[in-house]
Protein backbone atom coordinates (compact mmCIF):
# COMPACT_ATOMS: atom_id res chain seq x y z
CA UNK A 1 0.00 0.00 0.00
CA UNK A 2 0.93 3.80 -0.89
CA UNK A 3 0.23 6.07 1.92
CA UNK A 4 -0.49 9.90 2.10
CA UNK A 5 -0.25 12.57 4.65
CA UNK A 6 0.25 15.91 5.58
CA UNK A 7 2.92 17.12 7.84
CA UNK A 8 2.64 17.35 11.62
CA UNK A 9 1.03 20.36 13.20
CA UNK A 10 2.78 23.54 11.22
CA UNK A 11 3.25 27.05 13.50
CA UNK A 12 1.62 29.13 10.43
CA UNK A 13 2.20 32.63 11.54
CA UNK A 14 5.88 33.98 11.41
CA UNK A 15 7.63 35.89 13.77
CA UNK A 16 7.13 40.19 12.48
CA UNK A 17 4.72 39.15 10.45
CA UNK A 18 0.88 39.50 9.99
CA UNK A 19 -0.94 35.97 9.11
CA UNK A 20 -1.52 37.02 5.84
CA UNK A 21 1.96 37.92 4.95
CA UNK A 22 3.10 34.40 6.95
CA UNK A 23 1.00 32.21 4.31
CA UNK A 24 2.07 34.36 1.48
CA UNK A 25 6.16 33.75 2.15
CA UNK A 26 5.45 30.63 2.95
CA UNK A 27 3.10 29.76 -0.13
CA UNK A 28 6.17 31.44 -2.55
CA UNK A 29 8.76 29.33 -1.11
CA UNK A 30 10.25 32.54 0.95
CA UNK A 31 9.99 30.96 4.28
CA UNK A 32 9.68 27.82 5.79
CA UNK A 33 6.60 26.95 8.34
CA UNK A 34 8.38 25.44 11.08
CA UNK A 35 6.54 22.45 12.68
CA UNK A 36 4.53 23.94 16.01
CA UNK A 37 6.20 22.73 19.38
CA UNK A 38 4.04 20.04 20.18
CA UNK A 39 4.94 18.07 17.01
CA UNK A 40 7.14 15.56 18.36
CA UNK A 41 4.45 15.18 21.10
CA UNK A 42 1.58 15.21 18.57
CA UNK A 43 3.24 12.47 16.48
CA UNK A 44 3.86 9.97 19.26
CA UNK A 45 0.00 10.07 20.50
CA UNK A 46 -1.38 10.14 17.32
CA UNK A 47 -3.30 7.08 15.77
CA UNK A 48 -2.17 6.22 12.18
CA UNK A 49 -4.74 4.25 10.45
CA UNK A 50 -2.63 2.53 8.83
CA UNK A 51 0.45 0.00 10.30
CA UNK A 52 2.83 3.08 10.47
CA UNK A 53 5.38 0.47 12.08
CA UNK A 54 5.44 -1.17 8.41
CA UNK A 55 6.49 0.87 6.41
CA UNK A 56 9.74 0.54 4.37
CA UNK A 57 10.22 3.81 2.68
CA UNK A 58 9.60 7.62 3.73
CA UNK A 59 8.97 9.95 0.97
CA UNK A 60 9.03 13.79 1.66
CA UNK A 61 9.83 17.30 0.00
CA UNK A 62 13.75 18.28 -0.01
CA UNK A 63 13.26 20.53 3.16
CA UNK A 64 10.66 21.97 5.14
CA UNK A 65 7.28 20.78 7.18
CA UNK A 66 6.99 17.77 5.21
CA UNK A 67 10.86 16.61 5.76
CA UNK A 68 10.82 18.01 9.74
CA UNK A 69 8.01 15.44 9.70
CA UNK A 70 9.67 12.20 8.63
CA UNK A 71 13.10 13.34 10.44
CA UNK A 72 10.76 13.00 13.61
CA UNK A 73 8.74 9.82 12.54
CA UNK A 74 13.09 8.27 12.61
CA UNK A 75 14.28 9.93 15.74
CA UNK A 76 10.92 8.88 17.65
CA UNK A 77 10.79 5.79 16.22
CA UNK A 78 7.40 5.20 14.70
CA UNK A 79 8.87 4.04 11.34
CA UNK A 80 12.01 2.11 12.71
CA UNK A 81 12.73 0.15 9.38
CA UNK A 82 12.01 2.52 7.08
CA UNK A 83 14.14 3.99 5.00
CA UNK A 84 13.82 8.27 4.41
CA UNK A 85 13.67 9.62 0.89
CA UNK A 86 13.76 13.74 -0.18
CA UNK A 87 12.09 13.82 -3.54
CA UNK A 88 11.36 17.04 -5.24
CA UNK A 89 7.92 15.36 -6.47
CA UNK A 90 6.75 16.10 -3.34
CA UNK A 91 7.09 20.06 -2.79
CA UNK A 92 4.12 22.44 -2.82
CA UNK A 93 2.16 23.96 -5.62
CA UNK A 94 3.67 27.53 -5.37
CA UNK A 95 1.65 31.08 -5.74
CA UNK A 96 1.21 34.76 -4.07
CA UNK A 97 -1.49 35.23 -1.75
CA UNK A 98 -2.59 38.17 -4.05
CA UNK A 99 -3.17 35.54 -6.63
CA UNK A 100 -6.00 34.48 -4.37
CA UNK A 101 -7.13 36.86 -2.39
CA UNK A 102 -6.03 40.50 -1.16
CA UNK A 103 -4.67 41.24 2.03
CA UNK A 104 -7.76 44.06 2.69
CA UNK A 105 -10.35 41.12 1.81
CA UNK A 106 -8.62 38.82 3.96
CA UNK A 107 -8.92 40.95 7.03
CA UNK A 108 -12.25 41.75 5.88
CA UNK A 109 -13.33 38.47 5.69
CA UNK A 110 -11.86 36.93 8.72
CA UNK A 111 -10.04 33.89 8.97
CA UNK A 112 -12.49 31.08 8.46
CA UNK A 113 -14.30 32.71 5.03
CA UNK A 114 -11.22 34.29 3.97
CA UNK A 115 -9.30 30.90 3.71
CA UNK A 116 -12.67 29.14 1.68
CA UNK A 117 -12.32 32.16 -0.62
CA UNK A 118 -8.69 31.72 -1.00
CA UNK A 119 -8.78 28.16 -1.72
CA UNK A 120 -11.27 28.15 -4.03
CA UNK A 121 -9.35 31.02 -6.02
CA UNK A 122 -6.11 28.97 -6.00
CA UNK A 123 -7.96 25.73 -7.37
CA UNK A 124 -9.83 27.99 -10.22
CA UNK A 125 -6.48 29.59 -10.70
CA UNK A 126 -4.52 26.87 -10.98
CA UNK A 127 -6.63 25.11 -13.44
CA UNK A 128 -6.45 27.90 -15.23
CA UNK A 129 -2.98 28.21 -15.55
CA UNK A 130 -2.24 32.09 -13.66
CA UNK A 131 -0.24 30.23 -11.79
CA UNK A 132 3.62 29.68 -11.39
CA UNK A 133 2.88 25.73 -12.29
CA UNK A 134 0.62 25.00 -14.97
CA UNK A 135 -1.84 22.53 -14.30
CA UNK A 136 0.24 20.16 -17.31
CA UNK A 137 3.45 20.50 -15.37
CA UNK A 138 1.65 19.38 -11.83
CA UNK A 139 -0.31 16.73 -13.72
CA UNK A 140 2.90 15.22 -14.90
CA UNK A 141 4.87 15.88 -11.19
CA UNK A 142 1.92 13.58 -10.20
CA UNK A 143 2.29 11.05 -12.50
CA UNK A 144 5.60 10.63 -11.55
CA UNK A 145 5.32 10.37 -8.23
CA UNK A 146 3.04 7.63 -8.56
CA UNK A 147 5.02 6.00 -11.11
CA UNK A 148 7.78 6.46 -8.37
CA UNK A 149 5.89 5.04 -5.53
CA UNK A 150 4.93 2.17 -7.45
CA UNK A 151 8.12 1.08 -8.88
CA UNK A 152 9.33 0.54 -5.22
CA UNK A 153 7.07 -2.49 -4.44
CA UNK A 154 6.94 -1.97 -0.68
CA UNK A 155 5.18 -0.61 1.75
CA UNK A 156 5.07 3.87 1.13
CA UNK A 157 4.79 7.09 3.27
CA UNK A 158 4.56 9.96 1.54
CA UNK A 159 4.36 13.36 3.35
CA UNK A 160 3.39 15.95 1.00
CA UNK A 161 1.39 19.56 1.17
CA UNK A 162 -2.12 19.72 2.02
CA UNK A 163 -3.34 21.36 -1.64
CA UNK A 164 -0.82 19.06 -3.10
CA UNK A 165 -2.65 15.81 -1.56
CA UNK A 166 -5.78 17.37 -2.61
CA UNK A 167 -5.23 17.34 -5.65
CA UNK A 168 -3.43 14.11 -5.78
CA UNK A 169 -6.53 12.72 -4.55
CA UNK A 170 -8.98 13.58 -6.82
CA UNK A 171 -6.73 12.77 -9.45
CA UNK A 172 -6.49 9.34 -8.20
CA UNK A 173 -10.47 9.46 -8.22
CA UNK A 174 -10.76 10.70 -11.51
CA UNK A 175 -7.60 11.02 -13.71
CA UNK A 176 -9.61 13.40 -16.23
CA UNK A 177 -10.03 16.26 -14.07
CA UNK A 178 -7.06 18.18 -15.26
CA UNK A 179 -8.95 18.31 -18.51
CA UNK A 180 -12.56 19.27 -16.79
CA UNK A 181 -12.65 22.30 -14.98
CA UNK A 182 -15.82 21.67 -12.56
CA UNK A 183 -14.73 18.20 -12.01
CA UNK A 184 -11.39 19.75 -10.63
CA UNK A 185 -12.71 22.53 -8.97
CA UNK A 186 -15.59 20.39 -7.35
CA UNK A 187 -12.28 17.78 -5.97
CA UNK A 188 -10.71 20.32 -4.22
CA UNK A 189 -13.82 21.02 -1.83
CA UNK A 190 -12.47 24.51 -1.19
CA UNK A 191 -15.18 24.99 1.68
CA UNK A 192 -13.50 22.00 3.63
CA UNK A 193 -10.09 22.02 5.12
CA UNK A 194 -7.94 19.56 2.84
CA UNK A 195 -6.33 17.74 5.19
CA UNK A 196 -5.51 18.08 9.00
CA UNK A 197 -2.27 17.03 10.51
CA UNK A 198 -1.15 13.33 10.26
CA UNK A 199 -4.23 12.59 8.11
CA UNK A 200 -4.44 11.71 4.52
CA UNK A 201 -5.32 8.58 2.62
CA UNK A 202 -3.82 5.29 1.42
CA UNK A 203 -4.03 3.29 -2.27
CA UNK A 204 -3.39 0.18 -3.60
CA UNK A 205 -0.88 -0.31 -6.17
CA UNK A 206 -2.72 -2.22 -8.06
CA UNK A 207 -5.54 0.87 -7.88
CA UNK A 208 -2.34 3.27 -9.32
CA UNK A 209 -1.38 1.27 -11.96
CA UNK A 210 -4.87 1.61 -13.40
CA UNK A 211 -4.95 4.84 -13.19
CA UNK A 212 -1.65 5.19 -14.89
CA UNK A 213 -2.43 2.94 -18.02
Amino acid sequence: MIHFICSAPVEYQLPGFSLYESFDLVSQGKRIARLKKNAAAYLEDFSFLFEIEKVQKVFTAPSGQTYHTGKYLFALQITPAAELCQSKLLKSTRFRMSDVISAQEFKKLGQRKALIKARRKFVEQLFDNRLPERKELLEKRIRQLLKQCVRQDQEILCIGHAFFLKILQGYLANPNIFTNRSAFVQAFEATKRPFAPLQGFSVSAKTISRVLG
